[in-house]
């Protein structure tokens, strides 16, 4: 599917004579340290090659965890001061996704035409965290124009993000923290505990996080003091969590247009509300927002 196979810059540092290995590569400097981690991790990998990202000393390679059948292709992601290991990723074929991500991307748009999907899946796991995710890539060819796509599921069927236009080799760094982000773990269990944290994100002065808890995709915008703003939930078209009055309200006003996208705000500011969008068949889009009770509590057109 997705090739990750990167330029050789250092070969992995066999048990023995680890001490004269090179530290210094082309794209940086990697302690032995976080070599020795690699073996501990990953015994008898083939074909590593190493890079860097920001904090990180990231390792592609080919692996064999069952010890039986074929080697698979890996990438690893590790602390490049703690040498801690951070995450690793694999590709599955199509067909041994679990049924509840099945199920889940059987029920999307882009399961249907024109819409198709790769083969393979890439499987994404966050060492020492009950998080797993499948990236699911589809594209589609329509009016002379491909779009693709990058669909992120958790291993519950929680579609957590949708990235468009997608690169076919991504780097999956940009799930990693940028910087330490104990605060903003201690901040998301404190409020919602046993909540999976699926990304943070330091920029623009604040801290944005996105973590599922009971089964519900949330972002969560904080200061960089971690000072709470606002928690979004994401409820894609589910409309059966509106009140009955914005259903009304939006099969009176709008017969001919259909829900896209539902999301519940908590704020600190602007008090709690429903944003709905809605699209008619001319790619009209249309946000409304509601109350808790259903009355209309502002309208924007595209």
């Amino acid at each position: 599917m997705k090739n990750f196979k990167l330029i050789t810059t250092a070969l992995i540092c066999g048990t023995i004579a680890l001490s004269s290995c090179d530290k210094q590569n082309n794209y940086g400097y990697i302690d032995n340290a976080v070599y020795e981690a690699f073996n501990r991790e990953f015994p008898g990998a083939k074909d590593v090659s190493w890079k860097i990202n920001g904090n990180y000393a990231i390792a592609s390679f080919d692996w064999n965890s069952s010890r039986a059948g074929n080697d698979t292709d890996y990438t690893a992601w590790f602390d490049r001061t703690t040498a801690e290991f951070k995450m690793h990723e694999y590709d599955i074929p199509f067909s041994l996704l679990p049924q509840t991500v099945s199920a889940a991307f059987n029920e999307s748009d882009y399961s249907k035409l024109p819409w198709r999907h790769d083969d393979e899946v890439d499987v994404i796991k966050k060492n020492g965290e009950n998080l797993v995710l499948y990236v699911i890539e589809v594209e589609k060819e329509e009016n002379n124009k491909e779009t693709e796509a990058d669909l992120y599921y958790s291993e519950d069927g929680v579609l957590v993000k949708e990235v468009l236009d997608a690169n076919q080799n991504p780097d999956y760094t940009d799930l990693l923290p940028t910087q330490p982000a104990n605060d903003a773990y201690s901040w998301v269990d404190s409020k919602y505990p046993g909540a999976r944290i699926v990304d943070v994100e330091f920029e623009d002065g604040g801290v944005e996080v996105e973590f599922i808890y009971e089964n519900i995709k949330h972002d969560a915008l904080l200061t960089a003091g971690y000072e709470w703003i606002y928690t979004k939930k994401d409820y894609n078209r589910n409309s059966s969590v509106l009140p009955e009055a914005a259903k009304t309200y939006i099969a009176t006003n709008y017969p001919n247009y259909y829900i896209d996208d539902i999301e519940y705000y908590e704020t600190a500011s602007k008090g709690n509300y429903y944003s709905v969008e809605i699209e008619g068949r001319n790619d009209n889009d249309i946000e409304l927002q509601f109350n808790d009770d259903g009355t209309l509590k502002a309208e924007y057109r595209d």
